[in-house]
């Protein structure tokens, strides 16, 4: 993760999101118990109104944070997963050293050989 994004920006982009979250908590407990005490259907509606707007500006906030962190997930689903349950092998070598020609070998795969100057 540090190497592909920065871990510090990542964390603090969470904790942003988190902090956010504990206020929209804190804002929706607050008007419902104003709502409770509602003397009319408009007065209810106008505390309704009023509570989803300030938790819109809440998040409206964190829309540099939100915009990271989906780049961030973008770019990591794009990365291929290894899974832990089924049998992997990694072949790893410096170029030019015949992994494609290995491959093509033991297997019915039709990697591409190409030799590239390095």
């Amino acid at each position: 993760m540090n190497v592909l994004y920065d871990k510090d920006h990542y964390k603090l982009a969470l904790g942003q999101i988190n902090t956010a979250r504990h206020l929209i908590d804190s804002v929706s407990k607050d008007y419902v118990r104003l709502l409770k005490f509602g003397d009319s259907l408009y007065r209810c509606k106008q505390l309704k109104r009023a509570a989803l707007g300030r938790m819109a500006t809440i998040m409206k906030r964190q829309n540099q944070s939100l915009q990271y962190l989906e780049q961030v997930r973008q770019h990591l689903s794009r990365l291929p997963t290894i899974d832990p349950n089924t049998r992997t092998l990694l072949i790893t070598g410096f170029p030019n050293v015949g992994k494609s020609s290995f491959i093509n070998k033991i297997t019915r795969a039709d990697v591409e050989v190409q030799p590239y100057a390095f």
